[in-house]
């Protein structure tokens, strides 16, 4: 009977042990996903084209999950001069890339220090006209500036493995002092196992208390996971829609937003699900503080409905953070957009994915072409071209807000969002030091560095402006 009875905390013991070793593999997935707070949305790779001396090159940079960690890197040209490429990370030296010939490109890792939200990766590239320099600034995820908070509950998820073990061990102990008790093979003290099942099990309440300090740890570093500042929307008499950014506890101060190409805020709304409308606006900035900023914009006429919201804003030290919102816009009254303000209504498309046209309201169209498979996590160029309603290159292209075109790229599920530009993710004023040393030509021809996170469905949004017009096009893609 007495052995029976060590039975039931043994099988206890087991289900919590097995619950423990459950836990590393669920702590991690909760990490991953609270790494995905930065600019963009769920789109933290970057992709950039710009020249490095007399070479143009097309760089990707995968970031780290956490900070301090490796990036990996991708660098890649087709121009048959070069010869080597070597990447500079902080006071660390260069370290040369693997070249692949077959594939036109350079791979390996550098090391993203701690500390910083922005990390300037310096690219340099040698051939036989030379040695050229690129600089290419990588926003780093909120995340990694509030890596500490993980540090309670790898404490307590460490001492409840060290007190379940323990107990554990604790119990298998008693178990054996019974059964030696039993053989009659030794002396013993009456009370000695029950005073190791006392220990034994205080030893597993304290693994049980710390686990669950671990757990509510996790949840409140989980839910603090995001710095990106909040959004809240509110429509005021005769169309004016007012936005406020509050800053969160640990995000970044509000006081030193700095303009992105012309504009303190870039302001995308689409109409969900549908994604059949989508406005382009720069809200103008009213008062900015160190914990809240305040902007205003004078709403176009308008279907109503319900609008996923995004907003691009960049501080003066390089930062760039995307709040998001979800909010009802039933517009009653409305004025005519004015300066770089633009509005897109889906018309008919002509096929799917790459290759397929967008035949525009006023008859123009678009078409879209990939040079590379529509891969996760794949860097490759989306090339659009637009045409007037009788196949001719427009004479009136002019270029859209000082390039040849803005896109973005939208999951169907409102899980992905990225604002880019010709010479890819990066956004101003870290896009300028690429933009310095490149020609931004008109044409009816634009180009798109770019490589979708995550295999699913995407809509992607493509604005070319010729005279005083701003097109829209849009072009659905499905990503393996």
């Amino acid at each position: 009977m007495r052995e029976n009875r060590t039975m039931a905390p043994m099988k206890r013991a087991r289900v919590v042990w097995r619950g423990i070793a459950a836990r590393p593999a669920l702590f991690f997935v909760v990490m991953l996903w609270c790494a995905t707070a930065w600019a963009h949305v769920g789109s933290p790779d970057v992709y950039v084209r710009g020249d490095a001396g007399p070479y143009t090159v097309y760089v990707s940079v995968h970031p780290p999950v956490t900070v301090p960690g490796a990036a990996e890197i991708d660098v890649h040209s087709t121009d048959a001069a070069v010869t080597g490429v070597s990447v500079v990370s902080g006071d660390a030296g260069a370290v040369s890339l693997k070249g692949f010939s077959q594939e036109e490109k350079f791979v390996g890792s550098a090391w993203v220090p701690a500390g910083a939200r922005v990390w300037n990766l310096r690219v340099q590239v040698m051939g036989s006209r030379g040695t050229g320099e690129m600089m290419v600034p990588v926003t780093l995820p909120a995340f990694a500036a509030a890596t500490r908070r993980w540090v309670w509950p790898l404490i307590f998820g460490g001492e409840a493995i060290f007190f379940l073990v323990a107990g554990y061990l604790g119990l298998r102990w008693r178990r054996a002092v019974i059964r030696v008790r039993a053989l009659e093979l030794v002396v013993r003290p009456a009370r000695f196992p029950r005073a190791i099942l006392i220990m034994a099990r205080t030893l597993m309440l304290c693994g049980v208390v710390a686990l669950g300090a671990c757990v509510w740890s996790m949840v409140r570093t989980n839910a603090r996971r995001s710095l990106t500042p909040a959004m809240q929307i509110a429509m005021v008499d005769n169309g004016v829609m007012d936005v406020k950014l509050t800053r969160v506890a640990g995000g970044h101060a509000l006081d030193d937003l700095a303009p992105d190409h012309g504009h303190m805020m870039h302001l995308f709304l689409i109409r969900m699900p549908n994604m059949d409308v989508v406005l382009h606006l720069h809200p103008a900035l009213v008062n900015a503080g160190k914990d809240a900023a305040e902007f205003t914009e004078t709403m176009p006429p308008m279907a109503d409905g319900a609008f996923a919201i995004y907003a691009d804003v960049v501080h003066g030290d390089g930062v760039a953070e995307t709040a998001t919102a979800v909010a009802g816009l039933p517009l009653s009254v409305g004025h005519p957009l004015t300066g770089d303000d633009s509005v897109g209504v889906v018309t008919r498309s002509v096929g799917d994915g790459c290759g397929s046209t967008a035949v525009l309201a006023d008859g123009y169209r678009m078409t879209l072409a990939c040079d590379g498979d529509l891969k996760a996590k794949t860097g490759m160029l989306l090339r659009v071209s637009l045409v007037d309603a009788a196949g001719n290159i427009p004479t009136d292209m002019t270029n859209y807000m000082g390039m040849g075109g803005h896109a973005a790229i939208v999951a169907r599920d409102g899980s992905v969002f990225a604002h880019i530009h010709p010479m890819g993710t990066v956004m101003v004023p870290g896009a300028m030091s690429l933009m310095a040393g490149m020609d931004m030509p008109v044409s009816n021809v634009v180009e798109f560095p770019y490589g979708f996170p995550a295999v699913g469905e995407y809509r992607v949004f493509v604005q070319m402006k010729h005279g005083a017009v701003v097109e829209t096009g849009a072009f659905d893609l499905s990503v393996q």
